[in-house]
């Protein structure tokens, strides 16, 4: 008797397990979803097709899942609407390690109304529309979020706000219309990045990007408008390369305090007065002097006093500012400014001397022809205004064989002109 009963107890144990088992998965048995169990591991996928249609939309405040669920896929799909908050049927203190949705012409995130359920890791891919990512979406600890080509019209207000993230915060290929007035705020990455490369932002309105993170990275983007105050970043490395548009970048648009900061290979549409005038040094790292890199950068026009960094805050710190070969559009009334402050201005002088220097190989250009920077002091008088009796065509004969945006060719016509007058004034003076 003592037998039967203890069967009774373990068929009764198991008939409790499978119920278990069968009520965890249930969602596995919806129509679209498919479960692949690893272990004690469980990963969803709902793959929209012509039998279950085209559109995923979860309308429930919060996604209930298996338990032991590691990540879940949506794939496929013309519209999907899904939260950003997800329970588990047992374990209430389980998060989802992974959120991914992929091949998705419009997308609607809602935000999680509880920061304890949010997934920790959320990857965008091939996301064609996604009309507003709107206040309070990414909140609270994450461990990364990834965005590889996907369009966004909107960022709204406070989007990414009090957003910790463990690893990084990453955009490829991502096109934003506008990022709005503290869409990015308060964002922590503690030991990790947030890079934004092959990306457009249309407009980033006052304020709109603040961040503190170990490394914060611009590449191969395009970025139109930049409004008072714009970037608001904190970093031990803060680098923007190989960018372009700018087509204006207000007074303060780059507030930037970071240990080592590269400012390369950028084409700059207009910068207004004191537009980089807050990019600072900060001691984060003791171990290196504070560097400021600002080279190879192509400059259309560039309003009084718009070129230099906080200067005084490099000085304090013993860092080092390098500025070296950024090509400007020529033109006197638009650039003299430069060679009266370096003469005028003691606390700047030193930052403008160095960008006329002629070894720094900053230069000047009209046409196709280029020139040294310094030419600026040729083109005017004693009380900084524009001359007239010297031309740009004067100043490109003068600098013409030394000129870096002619042809080889030319270059080469050039030095055999040049060499053949030295032929001959020897031959004579013989």
């Amino acid at each position: 008797m003592f037998l039967i009963g203890s069967a009774l107890f373990i068929v009764t144990e198991l008939l409790l397990l499978q119920v278990s088992v069968i009520r965890c998965l249930s969602l596995c048995q919806e129509e679209g979803w498919s479960c692949e169990v690893e272990g004690k591991s469980v990963n969803l996928l709902y793959h929209c097709n012509e039998d279950i249609g085209w559109n995923a939309v979860f309308e429930e405040s919060v996604l209930t899942v298996p338990d032991g669920t590691h990540s879940i896929t949506i794939t496929d799909c013309y519209d999907v609407m899904i939260p950003l908050s997800f329970s588990f049927h047992s374990d209430l203190n389980q998060r989802l390690p992974k959120l991914s949705i992929n091949n998705v012409a419009s997308l609607l995130l809602t935000a999680a109304p509880d920061t304890l359920s949010i997934p920790q890791n959320i990857i965008l891919n091939n996301i064609h529309w996604l009309d507003c990512i709107k206040r309070n979406t990414f909140s609270g600890d994450w461990q990364s979020i990834a965005f590889s080509n996907v369009t966004i019209d909107r960022i709204d207000m406070y989007a990414f706000a009090e957003l910790n993230v463990a690893v990084h915060i990453e955009w490829d290929n991502v096109n934003v219309n506008l990022l709005d007035t503290n869409a990015i705020a308060n964002v922590f990455i503690e030991e990790g990045s947030f890079k934004i490369k092959n990306s457009v932002i249309e407009t980033m309105e006052i304020m709109s990007f603040g961040i503190k993170a170990s490394k914060v990275v611009i590449e191969n983007s395009h970025i139109k408008d930049i409004r008072l105050h714009a970037f608001n970043v904190e970093a031990e490395t803060f680098i923007m390369v190989n960018n372009s548009g700018f087509r204006s970048v207000m007074p303060g648009g780059f507030i930037i305090s970071a240990h080592h900061i590269e400012i390369s290979r950028n084409r700059f549409g207009y910068l207004m007065t004191r537009s980089l005038e807050n990019i600072r040094s900060n001691l984060l790292s003791h171990s290196t002097n504070p560097i400021y890199i600002f080279k190879q950068n192509y400059i259309e026009s560039a309003d009084v006093g718009s070129l230099h960094c906080n200067v005084s805050s490099f000085t304090e710190h013993n860092g080092i500012i390098y500025i070296s070969d950024n090509k400007f559009v020529c033109s006197c009334i638009h650039l003299s400014w430069i060679t009266q402050i370096a003469d005028s201005e003691p606390e700047l002088a030193q930052f403008y001397k160095t960008l006329l220097e002629n070894d720094k190989n900053n230069t000047c250009s009209i046409g196709l022809c280029s020139f040294p920077l310094s030419s600026l002091r040729k083109m005017i008088n004693t009380e900084y205004q524009c001359v007239a009796n010297i031309t740009y065509d004067e100043i490109c004969n003068l600098y013409a064989i030394f000129s870096i945006s002619r042809s080889s060719s030319q270059q080469a016509n050039y030095l055999a002109v040049l060499l053949l007058v030295i032929a001959e004034i020897i031959v004579t003076s013989q």
